[in-house]
């Protein structure tokens, strides 16, 4: 007799969601297939982009040069600060102006590494990966203070900004990581209108002044220490103003994102063009009504995000959003590493910022920041900048696929078939009721590693288990619930039948973990 609680069927049942499959997606014919990207026109506001590996690295090297024209002044933020060179200049201009350079960033020592940046391929490198960025990040604000830089952080701080004088600012997607300068598709905006800067600059101010949480003032050594600061007087909101205009998030001081982020779908009547990092907890919200709104009167869309089938909440919020929309007029691309946040409207209204089409951080809390503007050299860059990285794309979405579609798009057949029996070890972390569970929730992929197999379930659970073909037999030897999410792997388990044993007394179901900082971007 079957044991329901422990044994769960891997076939052909439907999955609900949206799922990324290899190949490139079939870009509508109102998409050029030919854009020529590059900086927009030298005005004003210039939109620098990488697509890709980059060892130039031009967005380290726009910030750079910001940070060395200096003459009384530096804001940046960023939350993680792993970038030396981004360091040594700051530590130079710190003592060249004898203090002058102020940074927001994270300075509580329990914050988690993993800031929404696509992992590095290797399978099982992501705890020393975290490990060895936490060091480099120390390391370099000890460097920050010992200069004379002013250190602060701020609760959920993910504005990535940079400005100078009140003369000239960056505001982008990166980073300061050289990961993200040199690995990931990133974006930004170069601000040289000393109006649009200085609103960059108070809002930084803001943050810096009235809303942190922790300091560390410029010293000997990094000296870390949990305050308490003045509310300070009331803030004046952004205006909203053509052709450019500042847009943020501070706490419930400012929503100007929001507004513009909404103004811009509403304002959309042809296409939509957009990337981000991730699309999640859109239900109800206010931004995901917006698009769903814009399919539904005929805006034409086309979208870029990184390729995740693990995460739950990116499934679920895309067949949402794009599920429901007749065939052909929305088109959803997978484009590896992709950290670029871009929207624009019919080809003349822009938003680049520093946050996602997230429902939970960024529009109601914490502190991003970005531009709105209707310049067209603009609006052709960054739309330009978009289609690259959708020609690029090595995945296109399906909505809704049954879980052989899905595993004949990847082409691996699944090496089990027929009943398994899967061991799982004393003291382990999931019960054989808890781990079934799991398995039934979500699609199951599998790496083969030479005698071992790599099974990740989701966003839950990763097993690495010794195969014993002739007793039919997965004996799993080491799991973790933190699965490397963004490490390749061969395909889809399906065609079997799995019955857990092993690990020991039962253990009570874990709770559905909510993923907070971790997968931000």
């Amino acid at each position: 007799m079957i044991d329901a609680t422990r044994t769960v069927a891997l076939g052909p049942e439907r999955l609900a969601g949206m799922f990324f499959v290899p190949g490139a997606p079939v870009l509508p014919p109102w998409i050029e297939p030919d854009p020529l990207p590059g900086p927009s026109a030298a005005g004003p506001i210039v939109h620098l982009a990488t697509t890709g590996p980059d060892l130039n690295a031009p967005l380290r090297a726009a910030l750079l040069d910001l940070i060395d024209r200096a003459e009384e002044k530096v804001f940046l933020a960023s939350f993680l600060f792993a970038d030396r060179a981004v360091t040594e200049a700051l530590a130079r201009k710190a003592e060249r102006l004898r203090g002058g350079v102020y940074v927001l960033t994270a300075l509580d020592r329990s914050f988690p590494m993993d800031v929404g940046e696509p992992e590095d391929d290797e399978p099982g490198k992501r705890e020393q990966i975290d490990r060895n960025r936490r060091l480099q990040h120390f390391e370099n604000l000890r460097t920050l203070a010992k200069a004379g830089a002013w250190l602060r952080s701020a609760a959920d701080l993910h504005a990535k900004l940079c400005v100078v004088d009140d003369r000239v600012a960056f505001v982008t997607s990166a980073n300061a990581t050289d990961v993200a300068y040199q690995k990931n598709p990133e974006n930004g905006l170069l601000v040289r209108e000393p109006t649009l800067a200085r609103e960059l600059g108070r809002a930084f101010a803001q943050v810096f002044l009235h809303r942190f949480t922790h300091q560390s003032p410029p010293a000997a050594d990094l000296d870390v220490k949990k305050l308490h600061p003045d509310p300070g007087p009331p803030w004046r909101p952004m205006v909203f103003r053509r052709p450019d205009t500042v847009v943020a998030t501070i706490g419930r001081d400012e929503s100007s994102l929001l507004y513009a982020t909404l103004k811009l779908i509403d304002s959309a009547r042809r296409e939509l063009i957009l990337t981000a990092f991730s699309a999640v907890d859109l239900r109800e919200h206010p931004v995901g009504l917006a698009l769903r709104a814009a399919v539904a009167r005929g805006v034409r869309i086309l979208a870029v995000f990184p390729p995740d089938n693990r995460r739950s909440d990116r499934r679920e919020t895309g067949a949402w959003l794009f599920g429901d929309a007749p065939h052909g007029a929305v088109t959803v691309a997978g484009c590896p590493r992709t950290h670029a946040k871009a929207m624009i409207a019919d080809e003349s209204h822009t938003l680049v910022w520093t946050g996602n089409l997230d429902g939970r951080h960024g529009y109601q809390d914490g502190f991003e920041v970005g531009l709105a503007t209707s310049r067209p050299d603009v609006a052709s860059a960054v739309r330009d900048y978009v289609i690259v990285l959708a020609l690029a794309a090595s995945h296109r979405a399906v909505f809704n696929p049954t879980l052989d579609t899905l595993a004949d798009a990847y082409g691996a057949p699944s090496p089990l078939a027929g009943d398994w029996t899967v061991v799982l070890p004393p003291g382990s972390l999931w019960s054989p009721a808890a781990l079934v569970e799991l398995l039934r929730s979500v699609p199951v992929t599998f790496t083969r590693r030479s005698s071992e197999l790599v099974v990740r379930i989701g966003e839950s659970a990763e097993l690495i288990a010794s195969v014993d073909v002739q007793r039919r037999t997965l004996r799993v030897e080491r799991s973790s619930d933190r699965p490397s999410n963004g490490a390749p792997f061969d395909g889809y388990l399906r065609g079997c039948r799995l019955t857990v044993t092993g690990g020991g007394r039962e253990m009570a179901r874990p709770e559905k973990r909510r993923i907070g900082r971790r997968g931000r971007g």
